[in-house]
């Protein structure tokens, strides 16, 4: 069985995904296997970066940043709901 591996840091975890954003670091893992799933270029500076925009099992559309280590590693760096505004 493919196997996928996400990894974070956990200290920016309780500010991003915690309270504050009512997210957490599972349901931003959930969009990498939503079927309609987006990808973007959201690189920065000297580091290639992409972002997804998809839905959880809850219906919720997040936009995730994250570096793609491997074929099948990934670090999260950001995720926040999806708002009209972008």
């Amino acid at each position: 069985m493919f196997k996928i591996i996400f990894l974070y840091f956990k200290v920016k975890v309780s500010r991003s995904y915690g309270m504050l954003k009512r997210l957490t670091f599972e349901q931003a893992c959930e969009v990498f296997f939503d079927p309609f799933i987006r990808v973007l270029d959201a690189s920065a500076e000297d580091e290639a970066r992409d972002a997804v925009i998809g839905v959880t099992s809850n219906g919720k559309h997040l936009f995730v940043v994250h570096l793609q280590l491997e074929e099948d590693c990934f670090r999260i760096i950001s995720a926040r709901k999806v708002t009209k505004k972008g």
